[in-house]
């Protein structure tokens, strides 16, 4: 499988920045790019494009592109995107309600999603089809069905972070960003999961570096209205470097 890397620095007026070195596999192809930009480096035309494109029904790849209905109230005039070339209000309606349904015959008996359903199970995928869902409630609440869906998955990761040995999980492992996810999705839900959240933030708050775990608990805490806690891990990250590298 191809492996990238992303690395993401702010530079001051008048300061230069040098790419590490990098040593590809033997027999592996290599290539390295970069883009300066005066803001955020994010093509909505060319991200929305590909999810247009994804060739498979897994429970992922559903969820990706038929995310992208619910952000063009907001992309379309913030980016000037041509509006005859994405989908007008009733498309996406339907466009959420088939993949909602789609999602729905996936889900396996405990309320938690695998990549091509059945029973086995990830809590990070159901937190990522939860985040979806909690995008799309207004759709939820026209369909006992699909309001039953969402309650049955924030009910499979409130049952997942409260069982959760925390004592086992380090910090930039996927289980940890996984349950961090999980917690940030409950919060957004409006569960109340401070005992769990108290248990993941000594795992992600040791060391000042930003990566996603991290970033997830702390916007699970504001959103539970723990903002000293918030404040002092702002505080010790802002004392990291501005440069962020990340792999996937």
């Amino acid at each position: 499988l191809p492996f990238n890397r992303l690395t993401l620095n702010q530079l001051n007026p008048g300061t230069t920045w040098q790419s590490p070195a990098v040593e590809p596999a033997q027999g592996s192809l290599f290539e390295q790019n970069i883009t300066l930009s005066n803001r955020a480096p994010f093509d909505p035309q060319e991200v929305l494009g590909y999810l247009s494109t994804y060739p498979y029904g897994c429970v992922e790849q559903t969820t990706s592109a038929s995310w992208n209905n619910l952000l063009l109230d907001n992309l379309i005039p913030g980016y000037n995107l041509p509006t005859a070339d994405y989908p007008n209000q009733a498309e996406r309606y339907n466009n959420l309600s088939t993949a909602q349904l789609r999602l729905a015959n996936m889900q396996a008996r405990d309320g938690g999603f695998g990549l091509w359903g059945g029973d086995q199970t990830s809590v990070w995928l159901t937190a990522y089809v939860g985040d979806f869902l909690l995008g799309n409630k207004e759709l939820a609440k026209k369909s006992f069905s699909q309001e039953n869906m969402l309650n049955r998955t924030l009910d499979y990761l409130y049952q997942s972070v409260n069982n959760a040995d925390y004592s086992q999980l380090h910090r930039s492992t996927s289980d940890t960003t996984a349950y961090a996810y999980a917690l940030y999705v409950l919060a957004k839900a409006g569960e109340q999961t401070q005992g769990a959240l108290l248990k993941a933030l000594p795992i992600v708050a040791k060391e000042s570096d930003i990566y996603p775990a991290r970033l997830f608990i702390l916007n699970a805490l504001l959103l539970q209205g723990e903002v000293g806690k918030v404040a002092e891990q702002m505080a010790l990250i802002a004392q990291a470097p501005k440069a962020i590298s990340f792999g996937y």
